[in-house]
């Protein structure tokens, strides 16, 4: 009696640690969309399956990096969100740290937006792009 639980305790813990990392995730959306020099970061998973990040691009406009990112809501409802651009050196590190602030927009039903950003400084190399709901 006992190795039949002890195999059936071992059968549940191997289904169940198998299957956590799919428990409520949709596999077509991710918290984090990588480039090879930049991020966009979803501050709020649950607004990860209302909001989807379309795609984007960046150029350098009189030796600033300007970036451009759409989204698009992907449910019947609107949403008032926020979002911030951080802008980075070719070392990593963040430049302009602290002027970054949320800026407050809102996303109607089944809208695309494409939010544009420059950096202030020619320093800027890449960025990464932050959304969240609005606080």
């Amino acid at each position: 009696m006992n190795k039949k639980l002890n195999m059936m305790f071992c059968v549940l813990v191997t289904l169940l640690v198998s299957g956590c990392g799919q428990i409520g995730v949709d596999p077509s959306s991710s918290n984090v969309l990588k480039s090879q020099n930049s991020e966009v970061i979803i501050n709020n998973i649950p607004l990860n399956y209302k909001v989807s990040i379309d795609g984007y691009n960046s150029r350098f406009t009189n030796d600033l990096l300007e970036a451009n990112v759409n989204i698009t809501n992907r449910d019947g409802a609107q949403h008032e969100l926020e979002y911030k651009f951080k802008w980075y050196d070719t070392t990593g590190f963040e430049v302009g740290e602290g002027l970054s602030n949320w800026t407050p927009f809102v996303l109607d039903a089944s809208d695309t937006l494409a939010l544009k950003s420059m950096a202030i400084t020619p320093k800027a190399e890449t960025f990464k792009f932050y959304i969240r709901a609005k606080q």
